[in-house]
């Protein structure tokens, strides 16, 4: 709602001016969202939230929410300096601080980005304006004519980041947030029970080779979990050879599964054939240097993606992940704090900025029922 306020100052100015009768339903309008966003950011501050990001917004939703709604009973400008001077740097601050804690949703990066310029740009056009009226007025028509064209310049940069970074960025955080569907609640997975057999006695077949006893049966070889230690990322090739193709580069703290024996080239150097996630998303196969990988049996995965079954044991909750997910943006969804969820996943996500759709993270147990 309140982007399409921003929009609709910005796109008609004579219309909306504080004075007239469109421009005060709009003040009052854009008043009340503020006001009623403040108590979130509150909230959010009290419980030691985000405290930049809560704390400058609750602040900002305070001053420019008075602010609106007086405007809209005056029909004139009111406590200028206390939503330019005070309010608005702080809004940079959170915004920016957003900014940095939103990476890598793409969605809400772009409008905190947005958010953050446009307080930038207001807070400059502020001091700007003072100091122009801390100058004497201009009397040749020289010194009329490039206040003028200084002027219109400000306004028209003013009127482009009410209606882009303020228009269109509110209008990108309400689409973030509609994509996280909070209507749906907890998307949590209570632990999964025993493994039951994939059939009985009554499903199988006279002529299945299992029903015949004197054919031995060879087990399937268990190979294990590896997990990438190479700082830099490991090469993951087409062929047990140096010189083969490189498939992909698997991230640090990558696991991936072994799928056949070893191998060893002419120089002596093992190569192990393995399956796992690369940083598309996809899932590679190939054959990598057994330097660079060592067993990691604390951390299981599953043919979708990497699972922790000490913690399911434990009760904990997990979510899975989708396209397009966060470790950060899950724990906020939860209501789950950040640092908490990102050290109780590290034992099969090494890396919290590298998850693949199918892994699961678990929530920390104060979140768990």
């Amino acid at each position: 709602m309140r982007g399409v306020v921003f929009g609709a100052q910005a796109l008609f100015p004579n219309a909306t001016a504080s004075h007239k009768p469109f421009g005060r339903f709009l003040n009052a309008l854009g008043g009340a969202t503020f006001i009623a966003a403040a108590p979130g950011a509150a909230t959010g501050m009290i419980q030691g939230k985000d405290l930049v990001v809560n704390s400058t917004f609750t602040l900002g939703n305070i001053v420019y929410g008075t602010k609106s709604m007086l405007q809209s009973f005056t029909g004139r400008p009111v406590i200028r300096n206390l939503a330019e001077y005070l309010a608005g740097p702080g809004y940079v601050l959170g915004c920016a601080f957003y900014t940095v804690h939103s990476w890598p949703a793409p969605i809400a990066t772009v409008a905190g980005t947005m958010f953050t310029f446009g307080c930038a740009e207001f807070w400059a056009s502020a001091i700007r304006t003072d100091r122009m009226n801390r100058r004497s007025v201009p009397r040749t028509d020289a010194d009329i004519a490039a206040a003028e064209k200084s002027d219109k310049k400000w306004a028209a940069w003013d009127r482009w980041t009410l209606g882009i970074t303020f228009g269109v960025g509110m209008l990108l955080f309400s689409l973030d947030a509609l994509l996280a569907e909070p209507w749906e609640g907890a998307k949590t997975t209570p632990p999964p029970d025993p493994k039951k057999p994939d059939g009985d006695a009554s499903s199988q077949q006279p002529d299945d080779p299992s029903d015949v006893p004197d054919e031995p049966q060879t087990p399937p070889e268990d190979f294990p979990q590896l997990v990438v230690v190479a700082d830099d990322g490991l090469n993951l090739r087409a062929q047990p050879d140096e010189d083969s193709t490189v498939a992909t580069v698997l991230q640090p703290g990558t696991f991936v599964e072994q799928t056949a024996k070893p191998s060893t080239d002419q120089s002596g150097e093992s190569w192990i054939p393995v399956e796992g996630f690369g940083p598309d998303g996809d899932i590679h196969s190939g054959w990598v240097s057994g330097d660079h990988v060592e067993a990691h049996p604390e951390g299981s995965s599953n043919p979708e993606g990497r699972t922790n079954p000490t913690l399911e044991k434990d009760g904990y909750q997990w979510v899975e992940v989708q396209n397009g997910d966060s470790i950060r943006l899950i724990a906020k969804t939860h209501s789950a704090d950040v640092a908490e969820t990102v050290v109780l996943n590290m034992d099969h996500i090494l890396s919290p900025d590298v998850i693949f759709s199918g892994d699961r993270i678990y929530l920390p147990a104060t979140f768990v029922g």
